[in-house]
């Protein structure tokens, strides 16, 4: 009889195995197609692959993040299913999102510029990017990852942890063509924050919803910054970062206070701690 113990029960072995799994499937499609904005298909297979990697495999033959439970009970843990109300995650993620445009603007001021140019040009293939990364990077990191990570730590170690699983694979971009230099860097340290302030409310609320909605129109909306003086870029680089940083904190302060008015989530199923 065999005593091996289920993948569940090894926390950074499963992880390990569901973080490479997921950059292969982001990463095969556009090194098959390559790279372009107006070319639907990387964008389409992504979004399969990952449809069967999360709703399939991982809860069915990967049996995570909590063994082999129903799929409807999968929904719940990874926060696809929540009592939290769907337009109170709806508003809590645009809060947070008009929070960390406002720190951006504040610090910034006049040397940034807002681009929708999602909005001037039909790019279907950056469309299917944004709603492929923002659904499925939040489903894998603040759904899957997070659970497992709440089984064994208490909640500030899992979001932390969470939030450095998730900066760090934004290193992966290198795989499609990216430079690993000092701009990757700054976006690791971004997307830590970032990662930081999702997760706390995913475990408040435990629902992906307000999420997902702050990870697609932080994709769809980008900012570009015009370097007016080569003396000033380190200053301009370190806003950069601090701006989502500070609007991080400021999000996690609102959530913290609003969600008595937004609703109750149900009760974390995942660990007895709670957060202060």
């Amino acid at each position: 009889m065999s005593t091996r113990k289920p993948l569940d029960q090894h926390t950074f072995l499963a992880i390990l195995i569901c973080v490479v799994i997921f950059i292969l499937v982001e990463a095969v499609p556009h090194m098959v197609f390559g790279v372009s904005d107006y070319d639907p298909r990387p964008g389409l297979l992504r979004i399969t692959l990952n449809i069967l990697l999360w709703f399939v495999i991982v809860p069915f033959w990967f049996r995570l993040p909590n063994g082999g439970e129903p799929f409807r009970d999968y929904l719940t843990s990874i926060g696809l299913k929540s009592r939290f109300p769907v337009l109170s995650g709806i508003l809590l993620g645009l809060l947070a999102y008009a929070i960390l445009m406002a720190c951006i603007y504040a610090l910034l001021g006049a040397f940034w510029r807002l681009t929708p140019d999602f909005f001037i040009s039909p790019q279907i293939g950056k469309w299917l990017g944004v709603l492929d990364s923002g659904i499925f990077e939040e489903i894998c990191t603040r759904g899957v990852i997070l659970a497992m990570l709440l089984k064994r730590f208490k909640e500030w170690p899992a979001i932390l942890i969470s939030a450095a699983i998730f900066g760090l694979g934004h290193m992966a971009r290198v795989l499609v063509g990216a430079d690993l230099n000092e701009a990757m860097a700054l976006q690791v340290v971004r997307t830590f924050s970032w990662g930081v302030m999702v997760a706390y409310m995913v475990v408040k609320t435990r629902s992906l919803v307000p999420g997902i909605l702050y990870h697609i129109l932080g994709n769809l909306i980008t900012i570009d910054v015009t370097w007016t003086a080569s003396s000033a870029e380190w200053i301009i680089r370190v806003i950069c970062v601090g701006a989502p940083v500070a609007a991080a904190l400021v999000s996690m302060l609102v959530c913290k206070l609003t969600l008595p008015l937004l609703g109750k989530a149900g009760a974390l199923t995942t660990n007895t701690h709670t957060l202060s």
